[in-house]
């Protein structure tokens, strides 16, 4: 699973961060959003109002990240997007990943866009912890 957290600016420039997922322990973060999710899945609402989300408690502390310029994963696609990739894979529970898959109820048996291509895209590594940066040149395969 991967989770985007899309911020916009009110000019419309976007911004997301990425985190992974992997089946494991139940997500702390998560269970904090289960009731919604349940409403959610329950009602066949497309939204409800979970309040204010504090991306760090997602996120977390000092970890260490990639970034690069890309593009929306949903219609229009559009470019000029900052990706930041969270270098740690957290886990979800399988009911926890049952529970979101009912919410969000679309009838698609997969919602992920096709993978990429770089085009000659830069990487960088951010590591707090060594306070360095790492340049990645990327090449399509």
């Amino acid at each position: 699973m991967e989770l985007h957290m899309v911020h916009q600016t009110a000019d419309g420039k976007a911004a997301v961060i990425g985190l992974l997922y992997e089946i494991g322990s139940r997500n702390d973060f998560l269970h904090q959003l289960e009731p919604y999710l349940r409403t959610l899945a329950e009602t066949k609402e497309k939204e409800v109002n979970v309040g204010v989300v504090d991306p760090w408690d997602v996120r977390g502390d000092g970890q260490a990240y990639y970034r690069y310029m890309g593009s929306l994963t949903t219609p229009s696609c559009d470019e000029g997007v900052i990706w930041t990739v969270i270098n740690r894979v957290a886990t979800v529970s399988s009911d926890q990943l049952k529970l979101l898959v009912d919410a969000v109820h679309d009838g698609m048996e997969m919602n992920a866009r096709p993978l990429q291509m770089i085009n000659d895209r830069d990487i960088s590594f951010f590591c707090p912890d060594d306070h360095r940066e790492h340049y990645y040149a990327a090449a399509d395969h």
